[in-house]
């Protein structure tokens, strides 16, 4: 479950409008609408302001999001390989990586 999910989740069974969530959180309605579709980073103080709204804590609220990697490790492993490359050896793998994309 996304954090959006989650905030949708639990806005329904408090029975609660995205529009009043959005009002006991300080946060325009349209963008409360973004963060639960995860469309939106939202920062941690926002994501307390809206944990506080349901009067629940934030280490609760992210005990139960399914954190997903940034990175594969394929990606990882590539990221590891190129970091000791001058700037004129990544300015090639770039121009390469491009040529392949083309």
């Amino acid at each position: 479950m996304t954090i959006g999910e989650k905030i949708k989740q639990l806005r329904e069974s408090s029975n609660m409008s995205s529009r009043e969530l959005a009002s006991r959180s300080g946060i325009a309605p349209s963008h409360m609408s973004y963060i639960e579709k995860d469309q939106v980073n939202i920062s941690v103080e926002k994501l307390s302001d809206i944990c506080l709204a349901f009067k629940i804590d934030l280490i609760t609220f992210l005990s139960e999001i399914d954190v997903k990697p940034m990175y594969t490790k394929q990606q990882l492993e590539f990221l590891e390989s190129i970091q000791d490359l001058s700037e004129e050896q990544l300015q090639l793998l770039n121009q390469l990586i491009k040529q392949f994309k083309n």
